[in-house]
């Protein structure tokens, strides 16, 4: 009886554990998906949802805005079902936000929102990432979507499920394929990162990097498909 009361109780956790699947994206899928991307500081937490400790109305100052478009200090969060992740920022503390504009025309946050507390090692990274990404698009790349990698993956090791500090520089290669989508053409690089980077990138893409395996990137192909790779240096 014990066993089969574990074996329940296993399977309700499992089921709990895996019931909800946050994915973020890239962070130019965020600048693409994001209307207000901004860090800020919290001033206020304004009202709680009831009977919890989740904060559901916060009062912020604006430290640096990198894309918005409603300027409103005041941010909403829906309520917690317990089962994915949201958000819950305490006073005084900064944050990097990532919010859309609802319906009700007020900047809400729900669950699985990528916000991040700035005192997180990766957010200052993104938020120098970031503004790259924004100037990239405002010089008339605003349409592009980019594959993003990092420059560790070009190392011996490979590795890419190590954290690497980010050194606050990129490189931008630009892969043209023949019409099967089944070889390289030619790759151009628009920004280098050294000849030794550089050619282990370009090699990379010519005779490793099979794009018909990778559903989310052929979901941009259109008749002038350029693959766009854009690698962070790291430290």
């Amino acid at each position: 009886m014990k066993v089969n009361t574990l074996t329940i109780g296993l399977l309700l956790f499992s089921v709990v554990s895996y019931a909800c699947s946050c994915s973020y994206g890239t962070l130019s899928t965020k600048l693409n998906s994001f209307d207000n991307i901004f860090t800020a500081k919290v001033v206020k937490v304004l009202e709680y949802h009831s009977n919890s400790k989740q904060a559901k109305k916060i009062e912020v100052e604006f430290l640096e805005k990198i894309n918005f478009k409603y300027n409103s200090n005041i941010i909403y969060f829906s309520e917690p079902s317990g089962i994915c992740p949201i958000p819950n920022p305490k006073k005084d503390s900064e944050w990097l936000f990532y919010i859309n504009i609802s319906e009700e025309n007020k900047l809400i946050i729900s669950e699985c929102n990528p916000s991040v507390n700035l005192k997180n090692k990766r957010a200052k990274d993104d938020l120098s990432k970031l503004k790259i990404l924004n100037n990239l698009r405002k010089e008339n790349l605003e349409s592009l979507s980019f594959y993003e990698s990092n420059l560790s993956f070009f190392q011996s090791d490979f590795s890419r499920s190590k954290y690497y500090e980010f050194d606050n520089d990129y490189g931008l290669y630009e892969v043209v394929f023949d019409n099967n989508l089944s070889s390289v053409n030619k790759i151009t690089v628009k920004k280098g990162l050294g000849d030794k980077f550089d050619e282990k990138i370009m090699s990379y893409f010519k005779n490793r990097f099979n794009l018909k395996l990778r559903s989310n990137v052929k979901s941009l192909v259109d008749d002038n498909f350029k693959l766009r790779v854009l690698v962070w240096k790291t430290k």
